[in-house]
């Protein structure tokens, strides 16, 4: 019984959070993607794996340097460090596409200009540039989610869960979940799973078999510094197996033309 007792005392938030208004935390459960404010340059490491059945097999790696602006990544300088590409019924080939862009970052958005040359065709596109975990997720999923809050003594901060439907029809289940470390404002972990198949609402043949997204950043003074992210998912076309992957660790920000505000050290999982 005294253990008993112990262990509830140590489970509990500390003192002054309540951590069942989950109203506090939402509204800032996305800050984790949205990257810092102000201009920053930024240098990192990518890696992709993608096997798309008998269409082949595309896996790499590449450094990269890029600017964030106020949330918008733009100027990225690209160094491949080795990608391999297989054919069905091909020998492999070893390249090494220096510029490319074979990745796109989950935390911020996009200027558009990073993958094609500005011109007036794209100038709508340049105001209607989204996040892209936003932007599947309202694809995806339906208005309707249920939220709810706990206090983790093992994570050590609140976790905001959020339910929603997704697919076509609504009949499977997506789960967000975000810690914020001893119940601050500022999230430092973002992970997404969707457990369940469901079919792509606006593309029905493409059935979604398993899919998974994380987000890490590091909270300092109260604003959340990205570290790392990835994702994975399986899925078919058609009949034809896809699966995929990509991973960035964010290695150091840096104020533009400055000296270095935020330098990561590698996230064990």
């Amino acid at each position: 019984m005294i253990a008993w007792l112990i262990a509830a005392a140590l489970a509990a938030p500390p003192e002054g959070i309540m951590s069942e208004e989950v109203g506090q935390w939402a509204p800032y459960w996305s800050a984790i993607q949205d990257g810092p404010l102000g201009c920053w340059e930024v240098t990192g490491t990518a890696a992709w794996d993608w096997d798309l059945g008998r269409y082949g097999i595309t896996k790499g790696s590449a450094s990269f340097a890029a600017r964030f602006e106020d949330g918008v990544w733009k100027d990225f300088l690209v160094r491949s460090l080795g990608e391999s590409h297989a054919e069905h019924g091909s020998p492999t080939i070893r390249t090494y596409p220096h510029d490319a862009m074979h990745f796109a970052p989950l935390i911020g958005t996009i200027d558009p200009s990073v993958f094609a040359q500005p011109s007036p065709a794209n100038a709508e596109e340049e105001e209607q540039r989204d996040n892209i975990l936003e932007a599947l997720l309202a694809e995806i999923g339906d208005d309707v989610t249920t939220s709810w809050s706990e206090w983790s003594d093992k994570r050590r901060g609140i976790v905001v869960h959020r339910t929603m439907p997704v697919g076509a029809g609504g009949r499977a289940e997506g789960m967000v979940s975000v810690l914020f470390p001893d119940g601050g404002l500022a999230p430092s972990e973002l992970d997404i799973t969707f457990d369940e198949p469901f079919s792509m609402p606006k593309a029905r043949a493409v059935r979604m078999r398993y899919g998974d997204v994380h987000l890490r950043g590091r909270v300092i003074d109260g604003e959340t510094w990205p570290e790392s992210e990835a994702f994975s998912f399986e899925a078919s076309i058609l009949g034809y197996r896809v699966w995929a992957s990509q991973t960035i660790q964010y290695h150091a920000f840096r104020t533009c033309g400055g000296a270095v505000e935020f330098e990561s050290a590698p996230l064990s999982q």
